[in-house]
C-alpha cells in the first residue's frame, strides 16, 4: 500500500501494522473488482 520501490522496505517497516479492518477492507475491494469483471464478461464486454 505504501508503494515503495522494493516490497521488502514496506514489509520491514509497516508489515506488522496491518489491522483486521485493513484486511476486511482489502477483501471487500477485491470482491467488488472481481464482481465488476464478471458482470462485464457476462455482457460480452472487454
Amino acid at each position: 500500500m505504501m508503494r515503495h520501490a522494493d516490497i521488502r522496505t514496506t514489509m520491514s517497516i509497516y508489515g506488522d501494522v496491518v489491522t483486521d479492518e485493513m484486511t476486511t477492507a482489502g477483501i471487500k475491494v477485491a470482491q467488488l473488482a472481481f464482481q465488476g469483471n464478471r458482470a462485464q464478461a457476462e455482457r460480452g464486454g472487454s
